[in-house]
Order: structure tokens, then sequence, then C-alpha cells
């Protein structure tokens, strides 16, 4: 009797070891269904609707042809300088999601002769560093083909760009 569950007992022990040993044709297979995942149309749409969202549109405002992208701005306290509520139009170098990042650029901008330049921020909080702010749309063309060619920053896309304020 002793034997028949000392038997038993190795059996499970053997079955428990082996059934459930992770394979590399595991891994492979969960790593192709993940791929599939990210390569359906759905995620395509939906990264090409968000891409299509920041991108900036060319916009006329009388004989000015801007790009720009609508987001209603709201003003932020950088170090050193006051807060400035953002005019109609607002012309944009970066985006961030960390204030340190923001205020930190925002102060090279300064140093590097940008005076004006600040900071804002959107609804999903995401803080927008602006060499200027105007409610004329000829003043933000020059400002912003005097940020273009400033050396003072590297731009990324969208950027530099006119966000149109409402």
């Amino acid at each position: 009797m002793m034997i028949r569950i000392l038997y038993a007992a190795g059996v499970a022990v053997v079955m428990l070891l082996s059934g459930c040993k992770t394979t590399e044709a595991n891994y492979k297979a969960a790593y192709e269904t993940a791929r599939e995942k990210n390569a359906s149309t759905i995620g395509t749409e939906v990264d090409s609707a968000i891409a299509g969202e920041d991108s900036p549109k060319g916009q006329t405002f009388g004989d000015v042809v801007l790009p720009t992208i609508g987001r209603r701005l709201y003003a932020v306290k950088a170090d050193g300088a006051d807060s400035v509520n953002p005019k109609l139009y607002n012309v944009a170098v970066a985006r961030f999601r960390q204030l340190f990042n923001a205020r930190s650029l925002c102060a090279r901008l300064r140093e590097g002769g940008f005076e004006g330049a600040f900071l804002a921020m959107d609804k999903d909080r995401d803080y927008y560093v602006l060499t200027g702010t105007t409610s004329e749309a000829q003043e933000a063309s020059v400002l912003l083909s005097e940020t273009m060619a400033s050396d003072v920053f590297k731009s990324k896309t969208p950027f530099p760009c006119v966000i149109v304020s409402r």
C-alpha cells in the first residue's frame, strides 16, 4: 500500500513538473499574436487619426497663411516670469507632459533672445513652450519666421507652428 502511494505521488510530481514548461515556441506564438494585434487596421486608423490631429493645417487669415493647430490654451506660471494669458495666435516650439521639461526649454529660449517666451497648457495638461502670443495673424507670421530662423533650439514635428486658442 505504501509503495502505491509513493508511486502515485512520484507520478503526480513528474506530471506537475513537466506540464507547464515555458518554451521558445510558446514565446514565439505570443509574440506573433501581439504583432498581429498591433498591425491590425483598427490600430492604424487610430494612429493616423492621432497624427492627423497633431499635424498643423495651413489656414488662411486674411492674406496670411499659417501652419496651425487648434487648442484652447491656459496660462502657466514659469520660474522667473509672470504668467502670460495666451491670445488668439501663439507660436509654439514644443509640447511636454512634464512641467519641469517645459520650464527648462522656456528658460533656454529667454536666455537665447526670446524674452517673451512663456508656458501655456491645454485641458489635457500638456505644456506648450511658446515664443510669443498676439491677436494679429500678421504679427504671428513674423514671430513664426523669427522662431524658425533661430538656432537656440531644435524642434520636432509638428513644431514650430501657431496654436490658435479660442
